[in-house]
């Protein structure tokens, strides 16, 4: 499609294209399991404070990703500190809105 719509590309652009995007949604992957998923998986094995640490770690440099607000707000609520688990609930549900 990308040679029927760009002919002048060549083969080898299409390669490389293809590869980077390749690359690339590779790495949006990755960034789902650094966050809210990967705490779940360690919040479902019951280390509920090594899965605080790592969403607290992952919202420093990925403060608008509401899921993982509410992920975070969620294991706090199991662990006890029901107070923080609110604040990070209603915190994330900002970024739910349009």
């Amino acid at each position: 499609m990308l040679r029927q719509r760009y002919p002048w590309l060549s083969e080898n652009s299409v390669t490389v294209l293809r590869r980077r995007t390749s690359e690339e949604m590779q790495r949006i992957i990755e960034d789902g399991m650094r966050g809210s998923r990967k705490a779940r998986i360690l919040s479902g094995e019951g280390k509920h404070l090594e899965a605080v640490r790592h969403l607290e770690s992952y919202l420093v440099d990925f403060p608008e990703d509401g899921g993982a607000w509410y992920a975070l707000g969620e294991i706090l609520c199991i662990i006890g500190r029901e107070e923080d688990g609110y604040k990070a609930m209603n915190h994330g549900r900002r970024f739910f809105r349009s």
